[in-house]
C-alpha cells in the first residue's frame, strides 16, 4: 500500500504545480509568441514597404527634369496666385495680342492675421481649389482661341463662369471669365 501511495503523492504534486504554476506560465509565453509573430509581420511589411519606396525613388530620379517641370505646372502641391496670373497673361492671352483684367480672387476670407486677402480655398479630401476672375477684351474668335489654350494648357483648369458685353468697337467684347484651379494638398 505505501508503494501505491507514494506515486499516487507525486503525481497529484505534478499535477498541482502544472494547475497552479506550469498552465499559467505557458499561457503567457503562448501570448508572447504570438504577439512576436505579429511583431514579425510588421517588420516583414515595413520591409516590403521600404523596397518598395527605394524602387519609386528609382524611378522619380529616371524622370527628366523638364518633365518634372511639366507634372508640377500640372499638379502642383501649393497654389501660387501670381504664378497663375502671369501664366494666363504672358503664356496665353499676349499670343492674341490680349491682356487680363480686372483680376480678383471670389469671397475671400480671413486669414489668421486678420486680412481679408486670402484667396476663397475649397478644401477637399485631396486637392483644394481657388476661382479666379478675369476679365479680357477680344473678338470672338480670339476669345475661342484663348478658351482652347486654356483647355489645352499643363496646368488644370475649370471654366465656371463666361459672361460677355458689347463694347464701342464693332467686333471687340468684354469678356468676363472665371475659373477654377486645383492643387494636391
Amino acid at each position: 500500500m505505501n508503494k501505491l501511495i507514494f506515486p499516487i503523492i507525486l503525481i497529484l504534486a505534478a499535477i498541482g504545480i502544472y494547475t497552479s504554476f506550469t498552465a499559467p506560465h505557458y499561457e503567457v509565453v503562448k501570448e508572447m509568441r504570438a504577439r512576436s509573430q505579429e511583431y514579425q509581420k510588421v517588420f516583414d511589411d515595413a520591409d516590403e514597404l521600404l523596397k518598395k519606396r527605394d524602387g519609386l525613388i528609382v524611378k522619380l530620379n529616371k524622370i527628366r527634369s523638364s518633365d518634372k517641370v511639366s507634372i508640377s505646372k500640372l499638379i502642383p502641391d501649393s497654389i501660387d496666385n501670381v504664378r497663375l496670373i502671369v501664366d494666363i497673361n504672358d503664356g496665353i492671352t499676349s499670343r492674341y495680342g490680349v491682356s487680363i483684367k480686372n483680376i480678383r480672387f471670389e469671397n475671400t476670407q480671413e486669414n489668421k492675421a486678420g486680412r481679408r486677402d486670402v484667396p476663397n480655398i475649397t478644401e477637399n479630401k485631396d486637392y483644394n481649389s481657388v476661382t479666379l476672375n478675369f476679365s479680357i477684351a477680344a473678338s470672338y474668335s480670339t476669345f475661342l482661341k484663348i478658351l482652347r489654350d486654356l483647355e489645352s494648357s499643363l496646368r488644370i483648369v475649370d471654366v465656371i463662369a463666361i459672361s460677355f458685353r458689347a463694347t464701342d468697337t464693332s467686333d471687340v467684347y468684354q469678356y468676363d471669365v472665371g475659373i477654377k484651379t486645383h492643387w494636391l494638398k
